[in-house]
């Protein structure tokens, strides 16, 4: 995914990099988000914007923050734009523009893909760490990344891979949940307007009481409400 292929663009400069992709091909999961453009960043980013360790968060954000995302991109040829509120798409408004800067800057820098390379086991050695893949072959490596996301989209290789391997290591791993989804709603009301985008405004309401409101594209789907609001 992004995380693996922009840590292997940006340490194949100084370190001899593999990449194992379980996959045939890399960046699958990439290729669907922002309904195919790829959101790759939102300039108004901020802790408040997340769950759990707002500390860790805020630091994260301090050193990288979206400004550095962006100029990233644009080192490696992809140039960006701002939309509202903040959001960042490549210019091209193609997410498969942001898998070829990366996949071909990573392979131009000397980096090593291997497709199909499916990592079971890893474990600490004297000189780093021995990765074993299923069909018998093993990797040294002096440092491993484990950059596999999250189970989500399972059709594109979304797994829970990465989270086994770094339990077995003694890392602690939080249950994975999700994040974005769609609201379900009765399908008679929105059939015949599956497929339409429209900016709205959405109130979610609890026992007749409204506890959230958001403003932003509404997308219609079949029996659900989904988009940005």
């Amino acid at each position: 995914g992004a995380s693996g292929l922009a840590a292997a663009c940006a340490l194949s400069a100084d370190w001899r990099v593999m990449v194992a992709e379980k996959q045939k091909r890399v960046g699958r999961k990439l290729l669907a988000t922002g309904n195919g453009r790829c959101n790759l960043t939102n300039m108004k980013a901020s802790s408040e914007n997340y769950h759990g360790d707002a500390a860790f968060i805020a630091e994260v954000l301090e050193r990288y923050p979206p400004r550095r995302i962006r100029a990233f991109f644009e080192d490696l040829g992809l140039m960006t734009r701002e939309e509202e509120d903040g959001r960042v798409y490549p210019l091209c408004n193609q997410a498969s523009s942001v898998l070829d800067v990366l996949r071909f800057t990573a392979a131009e820098r000397g980096a090593n893909v291997a497709t199909e390379c499916d990592i079971v086991d890893i474990h600490r050695t004297g000189r780093g760490f021995l990765a074993r893949t299923r069909d018998g072959r093993t990797i040294q490596a002096r440092c491993t990344l484990v950059c596999c996301g999250g189970p989500a989209a399972p059709s594109l290789g979304g797994c829970e891979d990465g989270a086994k391997l770094l339990r077995e290591l003694g890392h602690a791993v939080s249950p994975a949940r999700p994040v974005l989804a769609p609201l379900r709603v009765a399908p008679q009301l929105v059939r015949s307007l599956k497929g339409q985008r429209q900016n709205g405004r959405l109130t979610l309401y609890v026992d007749d009481r409204a506890v959230r409101v958001e403003d932003g594209e509404l997308l219609f789907g079949d029996g659900v409400l989904s988009g940005i609001a």
